[in-house]
């Protein structure tokens, strides 16, 4: 399932706990800084998975990438994990993959030039 809050984008993932339970966690794709301070910041501490072990209660973990929108200062920055490192043309790539899915299934609203 897709959120979407404003600019902000999170996917639901299936989330591989250490003790061995699997469970649904959040995944920001994107976060719309102006809008959302606080996730964004914690995004930048803990990676952009949220979620919580209902077997022992650990708090999901995972250093992926993820976009931080800040459009008051027109900038946009997409944040790697430290195993990414190598990948950058494969994060680029899958990245725009998902923009183009959330265009074509109506998801994201288009830009049109004024006539």
């Amino acid at each position: 399932m897709t959120k979407v809050l404003g600019a902000s984008w999170a996917i639901d993932v299936t989330y591989a706990c250490r003790c061995g339970d699997h469970y649904r966690a959040t995944r920001w794709r994107w976060v719309d800084r102006d809008s959302m301070v606080e996730e964004a910041d914690r995004c930048r501490m803990d990676g952009p998975v949220r979620g919580s072990c209902p077997g022992c209660g650990a708090t999901a973990s995972a250093r992926v990438d993820w976009l931080e929108i800040e459009a008051s200062r027109e900038r946009a920055v997409l944040y790697f994990g430290p195993q990414q490192r190598c990948e950058v043309v494969e994060v680029l790539a899958a990245h725009v993959q998902a923009v183009g899915r959330r265009v074509a299934g109506g998801e994201l609203a288009v830009a049109e030039p004024w006539l």
